[in-house]
């Protein structure tokens, strides 16, 4: 009952999901899956190149799953910094928390 109740609510509203550990065979199948299934729009940190070769000698598919790639994109860090600084402490604390517990 949960699991249905979890599923309802995210193929409603699917949620951005970071995964920085992208070059993982395991992460990857469940970004696929997330993205298949409309449960969440991933979204991976690695360099596209390198992505790329891991998912096709894995025989995935990146179709819809956006890539970041991590020292090469300094605006879109510094974005998220200014937008995370701008939030309110509450909401920042709720955010380190998740980061905490997703790991």
């Amino acid at each position: 009952m949960i699991i249905e109740r979890a599923r309802e609510l995210a193929l409603r509203a699917p949620a951005r999901v970071v995964f920085p550990d992208a070059l993982d065979e395991r992460v990857l199948k469940a970004a696929h899956y997330l993205q298949q299934h409309g449960l969440a729009r991933p979204i991976l940190v690695a360099s596209p190149f390198v992505l790329r070769q891991f998912a096709l000698s894995h025989r995935m598919a990146l179709d819809g799953i956006q890539v970041i790639a991590p020292p090469g994109n300094l605006p879109m860090r510094e974005s998220f910094a200014q937008r995370w600084l701008a939030a309110p402490e509450k909401k920042r604390r709720r955010t380190r928390w998740k980061s905490l517990t997703t790991r």
